[in-house]
């Protein structure tokens, strides 16, 4: 009896240093406070493992549920079995996966841009100088056959003339305005006059008046002129655009399945792990191109290999698709391809929609 008493009465020494709570003579947690018990000099290891816990969640359950993410369903199955200690909640893993997708693909898209947009400029600068020596190189002849400047002056204008008719002296666009009911109106917009004026001034020049109508006209010159702050936008709209997503994903789902009478979070949970999958499958995809981009420039023939990952990508994603939807709603194999595929119909329109909101948010906001 004595010795079960003692057993049970922890050490004077093993306390919590978090709430001072007697620790038991075994295990490393206090059962107040749930610390764990250890030393006070805290290694550098531990500090890292620290972050990456509270910042992603980095520990065994990560790897658990990225490992288990690959199987379609398991995930949703086990959520909604009650084993959910063990994995990463559906929302944090969603956002991992995007983060992680937007955060490739941001990069790989912004380096395109820069690239395309150098391009640009190197072309106008190669185009302005043969311009300039061909101009010369003519008007010095036409100067030697004609022998009279006054002539030859003349000639030479009309030569620049000619020779400059095809470079852009202004910007030409179809816009919507209102003006008691929503029509579009042609603008012509001289590039002499962006550099010279205003905004307010050359908004009022060409007669634009009203809150919408002039907000309208501003960000469309904005984005001839800002063409990669953009694009910068759009690509850190994405990921809200996905997310606003989700439910309206769901709520087809809740159609699709409405004699089974699921709650609608379970169509959502669905959502999010098979999105979090896609974003997975999509990172390494991202990567591959990438790759596949750095050997082109060596002179490899990357065509055929661009293609092949990228029907991979989509062909892995439908299948996780419909093996998940045939694991968690089990149904048959035959109404459950039916289903995936008016799933992916659906998807197809609310994906543009959102899309076009995403394009016209910053547009209007960039």
């Amino acid at each position: 009896m004595s010795n079960f008493a003692a057993d049970k009465c922890p050490p004077s020494h093993r306390y919590c240093y978090n709430c001072h709570y007697p620790l038991p003579s075994y295990g490393d947690y206090c059962n107040h406070c749930g610390q764990k018990h250890g030393p006070n000099k805290v290694k550098v290891g531990s500090l890292i493992r620290e972050l990456l816990e509270s910042v992603i969640n980095f520990d065994s359950r990560f790897l658990r549920t990225v490992g288990d993410l690959v199987f379609p369903g398991k995930l949703t199955e086990a959520y909604f079995l009650g084993r959910r200690q063990r994995y990463i909640p559906p929302v944090r893993i969603f956002f991992l996966m995007a983060i992680l997708h937007f955060a490739i693909g941001s990069n790989l898209l912004k380096e395109g841009l820069t690239d395309g947009l150098n391009e640009i400029d190197t072309n106008e600068a190669a185009y302005h100088t043969l311009f300039m020596d061909d101009l010369q190189r003519q008007s010095d002849t036409l100067l030697t056959e004609m022998g009279s400047p006054p002539t030859a002056g003349v000639l030479v204008d009309s030569l620049y003339a000619r020779l400059h008719a095809d470079q852009q002296d202004s910007l030409r666009s179809s816009l919507p305005q209102y003006d008691g009911e929503f029509k579009f109106r042609q603008f012509e917009v001289a590039l002499s006059d962006t550099k010279e004026m205003t905004t307010d001034s050359l908004l009022d020049h060409y007669e634009v008046y009203g809150f919408w109508n002039r907000l309208v006209v501003k960000q469309w010159l904005k984005m001839n002129f800002e063409a990669i702050s953009f694009s910068s936008s759009i690509l850190g709209n994405l990921i809200w655009m996905v997310i606003l997503m989700m439910p309206a994903l769901a709520l087809v789902l809740k159609l699709l399945y409405i004699r089974r009478r699921r709650y609608f979070v379970e169509h959502l949970v669905f959502s999010f792990h098979y999105h979090a999958f896609a974003f997975f499958v999509f990172s390494i995809a991202f990567l591959l191109l990438a790759r596949i981009d750095a050997n082109t420039e060596a002179g490899a023939d990357s065509d055929a290999s661009i293609g092949l990952i990228i029907s991979l990508a989509f062909g892995l994603t439908w299948l996780y698709q419909y093996l998940a939807m045939k694991r968690i709603y089990k149904q048959g194999w035959l109404k459950t391809f039916v289903k995936s595929c008016a799933l992916n119909v659906f998807y197809l329109f609310i994906f543009t929609f959102f899309l076009l909101l995403t394009f016209a948010f910053a547009a209007l906001t960039f």
